[in-house]
């Protein structure tokens, strides 16, 4: 295989990897693109990857908001995107985005509305699953500390 064919794999395959966790494969195509072959604007990953500019755009912002990639004008006024190279600094990142949205919004909905309930049951169900996202809260909290 020449290096062209083996990084070329390596994106489609980053691309697989991401679509496992919910997020679109150009995601993790671009995410992968500007890890091995630097920075780039959207009009050149349109170009590199193939993909439609509003699938560049929308995976461009949510690497932005998990703090996956950084922005700068270099090139005149376009913008110029660059990724963020430790993966410590990523899965930081994304765990923070995690609890931030998901975790502690639904555990705190749990608590609030956990009395509300009226069956025995069904109450007891939702406070097991208040429980659980307690717990899962508790260790990425303690998780974050560690980094």
């Amino acid at each position: 295989m020449t290096d062209k064919e083996v990084i070329e794999e390596i994106i489609e395959e980053t691309g697989r990897s991401y679509a496992v966790w919910g997020f679109s494969p150009a995601f993790g195509k671009i995410w992968a693109t500007l890890y091995l072959k630097g920075d780039m604007t959207q009009e050149e990953l349109k170009k590199e990857l193939n993909c439609a500019l509003s699938s560049i755009s929308q995976s461009l912002n949510m690497l932005e908001a998990f703090g996956l990639i950084q922005v700068s004008n270099k090139k005149g006024r376009k913008n110029v995107y660059s990724v963020e190279r430790s993966f410590q600094k990523i899965h930081k990142k994304k765990m923070e985005h995690a609890l931030r949205l998901t975790i502690d919004p639904m555990a705190s909905l749990l608590s609030a509305r956990e009395n509300l309930i009226t069956n025995k049951d069904t109450r007891n169900k939702v406070k097991e699953l208040k429980n659980v996202y307690s717990r899962a809260g508790t260790l990425m909290k303690n998780i974050l500390k560690i980094n």
